[in-house]
């Protein structure tokens, strides 16, 4: 076998796509090691309701909170779902996967604002 039998051997665009993968897996793996300490953060939000007056909308506090707990892991979800369907589709699929991440950090934190805006 010479130089040129290996290289005839490979098909075209055979290590993109295996980059295309491997980097969209790695992405979702930290999209969703992002998403555990986030949920873990919002369990810690609980404890900013003793700072609430008495005109402050317990409901809306108890909304927020549940926010801060369930949008990473349903971001994270969501982001896996659509990753897995353009890889499927053999579309180009890192980008999706790596928009991800900053996703779940900012879907987030629109609970903590919130909150903390609600205290004063």
């Amino acid at each position: 076998m010479t130089v040129n039998d290996d290289a005839q051997a490979t098909p075209p665009g055979n290590a993109a796509r295996l980059a295309d993968v491997l980097g969209s897996i790695l992405l979702l793996v930290l999209a969703v090691g992002l998403a555990v300490p986030l949920s873990f953060a919002g369990l810690f939000l609980a404890m900013s309701a003793d700072g609430c007056s008495t005109d402050c909308p317990l409901w809306l506090f108890e909304f927020f909170w549940l926010w801060s707990l369930v949008s990473p892991f349903v971001v994270a979800i969501a982001t896996i779902a659509w990753t897995v369907v353009r890889l499927v589709k053999r579309r180009r699929a890192w980008l999706i996967a790596l928009l991800g991440i900053p996703t779940v950090f900012v879907v987030w934190v629109i609970a903590p604002i919130v909150i903390f805006a609600m205290m004063n």
